[in-house]
């Protein structure tokens, strides 16, 4: 005996024809996530590739833990990969699993109390900064602060380097890259990084600073990491527990940009 099952597809918010969900995605993405929430605890988004989004935390452990393996991270880190690498943030599958597997002892709890005393003393820089700014009634921006406050935070407890000299040209830096990485994510076609336009130039500028910087933190970590204990020392020495294998040259560098980049920037909007 056949038996059929008939499956509602899941509810879709308003969208235009053809466009989609495009143009409010790029428009303001909360509003339309905040909004596709309400039409129920799975919701289908027309944007490029297969998009859902999942409200109710059984779905979510469903994806996230039960059946992780039969899940990609899908088409927004296709479009950042090729800028980011195979790093922890973008990578899939075994290539996954094995930087995880690396880099998870890293973020054992005897490693995270020692940042405690870093973070404490760059926010109290930060605030007395501000209370200077106040004497003489300087405007701040709010975002920029926190961004900041975030790299230099970043710069002390993962990768063991002084990078308060030129935060404001690597902040400035990341910001730009990640500007254009997020026009091109929610752009129908992006054009390719090769045709000169005005945003690829950018880009294309901006990456380059970051590489330069991050090539820097690494030569820097080299000399005085080990003995500082810094994230990124225990990063270069650490093993895949199975294999025993190291990280090569490219993919700690790859791995310390995604940590730099959505580090400081996810951070930053959050305690803005």
């Amino acid at each position: 005996m056949n038996v059929s099952v008939k499956l509602n597809a899941p509810p879709q918010p308003a969208r235009l024809p053809i466009l989609g969900h495009v143009p409010q995605w790029r428009r303001n993405p909360v509003k339309l996530v905040t909004e596709a929430a309400r039409c129920g605890d799975v919701v289908r988004l027309a944007l490029p590739g297969r998009t859902y989004l999942l409200n109710h935390p059984r779905h979510v452990k469903h994806v996230l833990q039960d059946n992780h393996q039969n899940y990609r991270k899908g088409w927004v880190f296709d479009r950042i990969k090729p800028y980011w690498g195979e790093s922890l943030l973008t990578a899939d599958g075994e290539k996954w699993r094995q930087q995880r597997r690396r880099v998870q002892p890293s973020f054992k709890r005897e490693h995270t109390v020692e940042f405690a005393p870093a973070i404490t003393r760059r926010t109290h820089e930060m605030l007395a900064r501000w209370d200077k700014a106040a004497d003489s009634r300087q405007e701040l921006l709010v975002y920029n602060e926190m961004t900041q406050l975030a790299l230099v935070i970043i710069g002390d407890v993962l990768f063991g380097a002084e990078l308060w000299a030129n935060v404001s040209e690597m902040t400035a830096a990341v910001q730009a890259a990640l500007r254009v990485l997020k026009s091109r994510v929610s752009a129908l076609a992006p054009l390719p990084l090769w045709i000169p336009t005005s945003a690829n130039r950018r880009f294309t500028s901006a990456m380059r600073t970051v590489n330069r910087g991050v090539s820097d933190i690494i030569a820097q970590n080299r000399w005085t990491g080990a003995e500082r204990g810094s994230f990124l020392a225990m990063l270069t020495e650490a093993r895949d527990v199975e294999t025993g294998a190291r990280m090569t040259e490219k993919h700690l560098h790859e791995e310390t940009i995604g940590m730099l980049q959505q580090g400081h920037d996810t951070i930053g909007e959050t305690l803005a």
